[in-house]
């Protein structure tokens, strides 16, 4: 079974732990105990720190923690990388990723189900473009907010400034629900 400390790359582990350390300086400049700080970057806060999702590989709750952070420390690029290092350690977590070539072979299930969830992941200033995020596969699209109904394009935006971890359902190309997490 593939875990965080042995990934199927040789420059994942490298990866992480500059994000590990990075991380626990984070911690120790927010003012947390430096103790502590490392004990759940190093331990994945599986202990009861309280990182979500204690019970996979430490560097689950390590990447669910840097995703919070704001953008101002993590980058959408970042952001970005860490989503598809989270997917990749949640399917082999979870038991290898059953059915999932990746590539190829995903056509048949993306024209089966017609509502596609997309994360958003950049709202520019002017304009009503949104940039949303496949988590699955960490692929991008730009969709109107003119497109979707008024309270979705309210909701949505209001969600974002707010921090928040916004979901969003599309059909056809446009928004048709909202999701805060």
């Amino acid at each position: 079974m593939l875990d965080a400390k042995r990934p199927a790359d040789a420059k994942t582990p490298k990866d992480i732990a500059k994000l590990r350390s990075f991380a626990v300086s984070l911690y120790a400049a927010a003012s947390a105990p430096p103790a502590a700080a490392a004990d759940g970057a190093s331990s994945g806060g599986g202990g009861g720190g309280g990182g979500g999702g204690g019970d996979g590989p430490p560097a689950l709750a390590l990447l669910e923690d840097c995703l919070k952070m704001p953008f101002s420390v993590f980058t959408t690029a970042h952001k970005k990388a860490f989503l598809k290092w989270l997917d990749r350690l949640q399917g082999a977590a979870a038991g290898g990723g059953g059915g999932g070539g990746g590539g190829g072979g995903g056509g048949t299930a993306a024209a089966a189900a017609p509502r596609a969830t997309h994360q958003v992941i950049d709202l520019p200033s002017p304009g009503d473009a949104a940039e949303l995020m496949e988590p699955s596969t960490g692929d991008t699209v730009t969709v109107s907010l003119g497109d979707a109904p008024p309270e979705v394009a309210r909701a949505v935006r209001e969600g974002f400034e707010a921090g928040a971890d916004v979901r969003v359902a599309l059909a056809g190309g446009a928004i048709t629900a909202v999701e805060t997490v």
